[in-house]
């Protein structure tokens, strides 16, 4: 017989009626009983199959509960047959069982599980017993790997993530990373890794792994306790960061390239310089233009700076100020300042500050300044 192909529950009914094992049908999607023997009765504590009948078992239960169930469900699709040991509380009696679970058809062709439940010989102690349901309920990933690197076992967060794989590596997205992880950790070397893995779905993840050597409790070989910490939203966000960092480095750069092109010096003749200013004359732009400016007077024996400020869009109620500043550092360095193409709005601004403006010449526009600077239509404006 094919095992994949669960058998008919008619077939069996009668055997399990009279077994004294507790046995019971659940409804495979809504996990609600159909049948129960009556040792299932007595495990249970109801008086009647109508009262067990009438109980909700799962909306109750913890949701690492229902994953695990669902789990064994699952893997009853598909021809397995699961027991696992249990941890049951059948009206408020705890009981500690192996649970048999295996996939049966019901009369009208729909899927069920069939449970049995066996107690198991001797009961754990109560320290025992809650270390095991943490162990299950958990939402870190554990599981204890060999030395090379078969899972022994692995708790119910780690099968629902990783399902049932052949082996630890298969856990990673470079299965050669557990490899050197298990060599180090049996150095006695307690290791500590951030590492991608693949989920069930092939979701890529970032995990924090910690491994550390232990014993086999069943072999006695020593194999590695293996700890998986999901931290891939953290890992995410200081990606984020670290690229919105670079971003903003970039514009910063670009920014300031930009200013230095809204002030190109340009030079028109023998120590004469154009400055054509372009934007707002801002604290920042003026700054920058100063010290660009007065080093290259400096430096290069400019007598002359043709200031045009036909490019001047807005003034900020301190631009007059500046270019005051702007003209006396220039004629401190020997230097004489020629304004071009002032907008009225600058024009008060300049009137504004009171300052003396003796000395420096003004024009309509650059090429009337540069004209005039050559000579080419004399001293008028």
């Amino acid at each position: 017989m094919n095992p994949r192909v669960p058998i008919e529950f008619a077939r069996c009914e009668l055997g399990l009626s009279q077994s004294p094992t507790p046995a019971w049908v659940l409804d495979a999607a809504s996990l609600t009983f159909r049948w129960a023997n009556d040792a299932a009765l007595e495990f249970w504590g109801a008086d009647t199959r109508e009262a067990l009948f009438a109980r909700d078992i799962i909306t109750s239960a913890p949701k690492p509960v229902v994953e695990r169930i669902r789990g064994q469900i699952a893997r009853c699709r598909e021809g397995e047959r699961v027991s696992e040991e249990w941890i049951m509380y059948p009206n408020g009696q705890r009981r500690t069982i192996l649970l048999d679970v295996r996939a049966i058809l019901l009369d009208e062709g729909k899927l069920g599980m069939l449970l049995q439940a066996q107690p198991l010989a001797g009961v754990a102690s109560e320290a025992v017993e809650r270390n095991v349901a943490m162990h299950r309920h958990a939402t870190v990933i554990l599981g204890l790997a060999s030395n090379t690197g078969a899972l022994l076992a692995q708790n119910p967060a780690a099968t629902a993530t990783f399902g049932e794989r052949e082996g630890w590596p298969a856990w990673f997205e470079d299965p050669a990373e557990a490899g050197r992880i298990l060599e180090a950790t049996l150095a006695d070397e307690v290791q500590r890794n951030l590492l991608p893995v693949r989920t069930l779905g092939g979701e890529r993840r970032w995990h924090l792994v910690v491994t550390q050597p232990m014993r086999d409790p069943v072999s006695a070989d020593i194999g590695v306790l293996v700890e998986h910490l999901d931290v891939s939203a953290q890992v995410e966000a200081e990606a984020l960061a670290e690229t919105t960092q670079a971003t903003l480095e970039i514009v910063e750069r670009q920014r300031r390239e930009i200013l230095q092109l809204s002030a190109p010096l340009l030079e028109v003749g023998d120590a004469t310089l154009a400055v054509p200013l372009i934007g707002r004359l801002d604290r920042e732009r003026h700054e920058l233009l100063m010290a660009k400016l007065l080093e290259h007077v400096s430096t290069r024996g400019v007598r002359r700076v043709l200031l045009d400020l036909t490019g001047i869009a807005e003034v900020d109620g301190e631009a007059g100020q500046r270019l005051v500043q702007l003209i006396a550092a220039l004629g401190l360095l020997g230097a004489r300042a020629t304004l071009t193409g002032v907008r009225p709005a600058l024009a008060l601004e300049l009137a504004s500050t009171g300052a003396a403006l003796e000395g420096v010449a003004f024009h309509r526009s650059l090429a009337r300044g540069l004209a005039q600077r050559r000579g080419l239509d004399g001293r008028g404006s």
